[in-house]
């Protein structure tokens, strides 16, 4: 695993051999370790690039083939959101802040947003909120499947030999730690997760993430619970909100906070829908957890989204093979139809599900 050295410069160019990430003009120096099995390491890895990194059209596009399932990675879609700044116009209240965002959606304006990876570069423990559709489980998988293949040793398959990092941004000086996924619906319902609050603790969430790990878990436990360099995780728990009892959210507060104090060197993620977290909810995590809540699109990422989408969608199909060079304006054989245009009008600027608004256009219809 990859770890920081503690040092990051400026500079136009910096050439050490192969212990240098290069991101922009920022330049993390890291250095490559490896603990434990390296065969079991690039197994676990590429089952969570395997697991998290498809992407499923056939909800979307009626006819989807496997063969546009295979060749579409998840990576090369995702658009980067941004969160509403925290402590920004902390004096005023929830209806005249929701006015001032309203305004910022309609201009187009950037002065109350930060982009969601600097976020979650920036804090440690951060809870990541937003409307439905928003991007939050998008979030949770770009992650994973970044640090994922970041992890990956020289000797591992490393998808279109692109380091994971570089997806991250210039805001990301952490280096490549382990990425550890768990679906919160997923272990609430299994026999790990307890029944009463008072007995929620890290230890049954670890038990069932080791399960999920199979001949990993050993080397996944040592990456969690190890305090010292070069060991060190993520945690991402996508979907506090798809926990519906209010008994259940209070033992997942306990189990998260009880894990942020046991291994203080795991950093922790987590998604959930914004009215199933609000001050003053009985399972709302300590203030030690920042909580940042998604922006809807801005039209330049709209753009940016459904170029990603044309160009791979496109060279998956026989018939569009003319157009995978697709630019935002060339719309002469666009499959978009007057999506251009409803985008630039903001008529979509409610959703980040933009492949929703498509399934039409892309179908004929």
């Amino acid at each position: 695993i990859r770890e920081p050295s503690g040092l990051r410069v400026q500079a136009e160019l910096i050439s050490a051999g192969q212990n240098v990430a290069i991101a922009g003009r920022d330049v993390n120096i890291v250095l490559q370790q490896l603990k434990g099995s390296q065969s079991e390491l690039i197994s676990y890895l590429n089952s969570v690039i395997a697991e998290w990194g498809r992407s499923d059209f056939t909800h979307i596009v009626p006819g989807a083939n496997n063969r546009m399932d295979s060749n579409i990675r998840f990576h090369q879609l995702y658009t980067p959101v941004d969160v509403w700044k925290e402590n920004v116009y902390q004096s005023f209240n929830e209806e005249r802040l929701t006015e001032f965002r309203f305004r910022a959606i309609e201009n187009d304006l950037n002065d109350l947003r930060r982009p969601v990876l600097e976020a979650i570069a920036t804090y440690p423990h951060l809870v990541i909120t937003g409307a439905a559709g928003s991007g939050k489980s998008s979030i949770a998988r770009f992650v994973a499947i970044t640090l994922a293949t970041a992890c990956l040793p020289e000797t591992g398959q490393r998808e279109e030999r692109q380091h994971g990092l570089d997806y991250l941004g210039t805001s990301w000086i952490h280096g490549a730690i382990l990425p550890l996924l768990v679906t919160l619906r997923s272990f609430a319902s299994s026999t790990f997760f307890p029944l009463k609050p008072e007995d929620g603790r890290a230890k049954q969430l670890l038990d069932f993430s080791k399960e999920q790990a199979g001949s990993f878990a050993p080397e996944l436990e040592t990456y969690i619970t190890k305090q010292t360099e070069p060991y060190g995780a993520v945690l991402i728990l996508d979907g506090l909100d798809e926990v519906y009892k209010e008994r259940q959210r209070i033992v997942l507060q306990r189990i998260i906070e009880d894990w942020a104090f046991r291994f203080p060197k795991c950093r922790i993620i987590v998604t959930s829908r914004t009215y199933a977290y609000r001050t003053g909810d009985k399972w709302r995590l300590s203030e030690k957890f920042v909580a940042a809540e998604l922006a809807p699109l801005t039209i330049k990422q709209m753009k940016a989204y459904i170029t990603n989408w044309y160009h791979q969608a496109a060279i998956t199909r026989a018939s569009t093979q003319s157009s995978t060079n697709f630019k935002w304006g060339d719309c002469k054989d666009c499959p978009f139809g007057n999506v251009c245009d409803k985008a630039t009008k903001g008529d979509l600027i409610d959703t980040s599900l933009i492949l929703r608004n498509l399934q039409n256009i892309v179908t004929g219809k």
